[in-house]
């Protein structure tokens, strides 16, 4: 028998008229490949997100987005070559789709002369349900795009084509008004300039390097000085003061579920009802990339898309393709100020793969990252089995996704009014879940979750020195979260301690009405004196914030 080299060996095989060995081979070189690695994980995380979520339409069109956004991602990275043209004309696609879609009749009045333009457009307009596309979404798309375009136009050499097709996307950036596009199309071009810059200067690679890092770090001063300390960024944060408190507060009901998430599209309830203590949509999506795709896929799906992101990135600095690494960098950076992708009605998802296409050839350095992931995911399974915290910490999460599919899926405002009254009338079972809240707390008596979600249970039950006790030891462990400063300060006030009540809801943005709210729960109850003392306490409260 003749031995033929490995090589040789993949040559026949490659060449091989046999379809069924022909696709054996790519399977193992995609499973080989981090970057497909990575997206079967994430595909994974977002089964999971279906199966998982309350809101079971929302969940599926989601996924269909997804779905949508990895196959174009696969037929992309095998035409990649062929496709500039694509590329040099998509932002101009994506804002015709946004021009059909966008609701015209809501933005008349902004600008006074485009008014009856826009009363036109809003008349003749087709309404495609589900799938308008907002202007922040689109600000997002427009900017993670236009490297890419610029790339594909530059390589065209068609000077005037490519200044009337940029001007547009220009344009269509502007009207966006989306500032954290802005600030993140910037923050990536001036990374660009500086590495353009210092190329030209060195052609060292170590002395680049260096040299690179210490440009960054000086644009990230810059930028940081700018954002925070200058009028200018202190007058942004003054009106965005709203995205830092979704921000915090998006981050503690991701702390409720860090191992599953909520599931796909059951963010805006879940938020309202257990972190705001309101009982009707308030906030739709978490504002960061990365805290939605944790909320809504899990660990699993954050891993994932992180993964997916360096390995994309390392592979695009490999092989020198810069359009590539600035798309990715607009992503992440403009994903840490808002969410373009799932936020907004999540109809720009197919659009966060696009980048990822471009950079699927594994550099060496990406390859490491595969079984570095498998690892963290086999101590992570085994610190859950092994470490009484992260078992309690898994217990309470469980416990959490139940009641929120539990109540969610049968709670509506007009029904029921507040989640006390459905949790009282024993619409749902919630025995279970107590008990899997109570195991965690036997698991770890610092647990957060479990104190809390078990005090909001026991205070709609009326058992409010139970619930005191879990929400002083939840007070004590994480003393700046939203919903147990509000509520030990209600159990502290119908205790009839006022001044602590108000020590308590002083730091916090209670605006969307959660005390006169709970007044009426009361009255409703016919506890006329805890009323009467939320009440004082109420007042108290206006008297010291006037």
């Amino acid at each position: 028998m003749i031995q033929m080299p490995e090589s040789s060996v993949d040559a026949v095989v490659r060449s091989t008229s046999n379809p069924l060995k022909r696709r054996i081979q790519v399977g193992v070189h995609t499973f080989q490949n981090p970057t497909w690695f990575f997206v079967a994980a994430f595909f994974a995380s977002a089964c999971l997100g279906v199966i998982i979520s309350y809101t079971t339409e929302i969940a599926v069109f989601r996924f269909a987005l997804i779905v949508v956004g990895i196959g174009a991602m696969v037929v992309l990275a095998r035409n990649v070559a062929r496709l500039d043209w694509l590329f040099a004309i998509l932002p101009l696609l994506v804002l015709i789709y946004f021009g059909l879609t966008n609701d015209w009749a809501e933005r008349v009045g902004k600008v006074r002369w485009l008014d009856p333009v826009l009363i036109w457009l809003a008349s003749w307009q087709p309404r495609i349900a589900g799938l308008q596309m907002d202007s922040n979404a689109l600000g997002g798309v427009l900017a993670m795009l236009m490297p890419l375009q610029i790339a594909a136009l530059w390589r065209a050499r068609r000077i005037a084509l490519s200044a009337i097709l940029i001007g547009v996307s220009v344009l269509g950036l502007v009207l966006s008004e989306s500032r954290g596009a802005w600030i993140a199309l910037a923050m990536i071009t001036g990374v660009g300039v500086l590495w353009r810059g210092i190329g030209l200067v060195t052609q060292d690679n170590r002395r680049k390097q260096i040299a690179i890092f210490i440009s960054l770090l000086a644009l990230i001063a810059i930028v940081g000085f700018v954002s925070l300390l200058s009028p200018l960024g202190q007058s942004l944060l003054t009106r965005r003061n709203d995205r830092v408190f979704v921000w915090r507060n998006a981050f503690d009901l991701a702390r409720d579920y860090p191992f599953t998430g909520l599931g796909l599209g059951a963010f805006e309830m879940a938020y309202s009802s257990y972190v705001l203590i309101v009982h009707v949509g308030h906030t739709t999506h978490a504002h960061n990339l990365f805290l939605d795709v944790w909320l809504e896929q899990g660990l699993l799906g954050l891993l994932a898309f992180a993964g997916l992101v360096i390995v994309a990135a390392l592979n695009a600095l490999e092989a020198r393709h810069i359009a590539a690494l600035a798309s990715l960098g607009v992503i992440v950076f403009h994903g840490f100020l808002d969410d373009p992708f799932y936020g907004y009605g999540a109809i720009a998802i197919p659009f966060l793969f696009v980048p990822f296409a471009l950079a699927t050839q594994p550099s060496r350095f990406a390859r490491w990252l595969v079984p570095m992931f498998a690892s963290a995911l086999v101590i992570g399974i085994g610190a859950i089995g092994l470490v009484p915290n992260a078992r309690a910490q898994f217990e309470a999460n469980l416990a959490a996704r139940a009641q929120t599919r539990a109540e969610l899926t049968v709670f509506h405002w007009h029904e029921w009014a507040i989640q006390d009254k459905l949790r009282r009338a024993r619409q749902v079972e919630l025995a279970p879940i107590i008990a899997q809240y109570q195991n965690a707390r036997v698991l770890d008596r610092a647990n957060v979750s479990a104190h809390r979600r078990l005090g909001q249970i026991e205070l709609s039950f009326g058992q409010y020195d139970a619930a005191r006790a879990d929400f002083e030891i939840a007070f004590a462990n994480a003393p700046d979260q939203f919903a147990t400063r509000l509520l030990l300060g209600e159990l502290v006030a119908i205790a009839g301690d006022a001044n602590r009540a108000v020590e308590l809801w002083m730091p916090l943005d209670i605006s969307a009405g959660q005390l006169p709210a709970r007044v009426w729960w009361y009255e409703h109850l016919g506890e006329a004196e805890h009323a009467a003392r939320l009440k004082r306490a109420i007042t108290l409260l206006d008297d010291r914030t006037r």
